[in-house]
């Protein structure tokens, strides 16, 4: 018999004001805690996905893998503890947002156009080969609140790459495209390497950011992604700061002889970066 608040896999957490948030991808559940661990309620949200997927599979989508390697179209926790949740499937939008009774309330993000979850293989591959984003990835996106304004909310679209600010009435205040760096063309050189090496049957996904946290001022920082099949090895993390209009302001280099996960903390207050190692249980602290 399943337990209250019982965890069968965690995808996320997020902590907001008073309570914690752990995200269940295999039960389709959202568990909602108080500060002593007690569970206050549950969101179950595998009939909401079933809403979403309008003349679809008529199901919501497999469960996740065990490890999460990116936040890209995952259930998200806003600042008010509403709930977003990836609509791209069936819909029309990016995310649905959603209170904790899961009563709608908008959609926010554009799906961008062009985009074809039916893209044949072969297409895609010389899509990657061709240093192009495949249609199948240009929905690759997730939201991070902005801490400065809990109504508002960075879209970033991690394939293509461009940043996007709703508020949460799902209307659109800006766009920005994200401008090259050395760093990113290496992101898009390693797909080509991998498919190539390894000849995949399906080609990597197309991404070049795969987190995202925002500071008391607004502006917004994104972690590169960093593929542990490149061909070049202890390859650094990237960090790029953006103003909270989008401009790129500031690119954070993070080296290690040890590979780094792509899911840091920010201490903005002590201008510190902690990360771990992807192996092992080791926390690195850099300054900034």
């Amino acid at each position: 018999m399943e337990e209250k608040g019982e965890v069968l896999l965690t995808e996320n957490f997020f902590i907001r004001g008073g309570h914690l948030y752990i995200v269940d991808p295999r039960q389709y559940v959202i568990h909602k805690y108080d500060r002593d661990g007690s569970v206050v309620s549950t969101l179950k949200y595998e009939d909401l996905l079933v809403q979403q997927d309008r003349g679809g599979s008529g199901g919501p989508p497999p469960p996740p893998e065990p490890i999460l390697d990116d936040n890209n179209n995952h259930p998200y926790i806003t600042l008010k503890g509403n709930v977003l949740l990836p609509a791209h499937k069936g819909g029309e939008t990016l995310f649905e947002l959603r209170d904790w009774q899961g009563n709608h309330l908008a959609d926010i993000g554009e799906i961008p156009e062009g985009y074809d979850p039916m893209q044949e293989r072969e297409r895609i591959r010389a899509a990657v080969a061709n240093r192009q984003v495949p249609r199948t990835d240009l929905h690759q996106a997730f939201p991070v609140s902005d801490r400065s304004n809990p109504g508002e909310l960075f879209m970033v679209y991690s394939a293509i790459p461009k940043i996007a600010k709703y508020d949460m009435s799902g209307h659109k205040l800006w766009e920005r495209e994200i401008p090259d760096t050395p760093e990113i063309d290496s992101l898009v050189s390693d797909l080509v390497y991998v498919m190539n090496e390894y000849n995949y049957r399906n080609a990597p996904r197309h991404r070049k950011y795969v987190w995202g946290t925002s500071s008391p001022a607004g502006d917004l920082y994104l972690s590169t992604y960093t593929n542990s099949s490149n061909p070049k090895s202890h390859r650094p993390l990237w960090i790029h700061q953006f103003s909270s209009e989008g401009e790129l302001i500031r690119r954070y280099k993070l080296q290690s002889e040890d590979e780094l996960s792509y899911f840091p903390s920010i201490d903005h207050s002590g201008r510190r970066i902690f990360t771990i190692l992807k192996e092992g249980l080791e926390i690195r602290a850099y300054t900034f």
